[in-house]
């Protein structure tokens, strides 16, 4: 997916396979998290405010992350 709509995305710059949901996480580096399932379903979406652009994510568990 990439665009404007509700649930699109513009920039990943990480991705990563979240044990905790099931699912791959994808990084937006303005602060932005898309979980999506195996077959692509969009399972979260959260947004945060960081100081600076993320280039990294971690899941530590299902809603915290480093």
């Amino acid at each position: 997916m990439k665009g404007q709509g509700p649930e699109d995305y513009v920039m990943v710059l990480d991705i990563n396979f979240n044990p905790y949901l099931k699912g791959i996480d994808l990084l937006n580096p303005y602060g932005t998290i898309y979980t999506y399932s195996p077959t692509f379903e969009l399972l979260a979406k959260r947004k945060f405010k960081p100081e600076f652009p993320l280039e990294y994510l971690m899941a530590l568990d299902a809603e915290n992350y480093i």
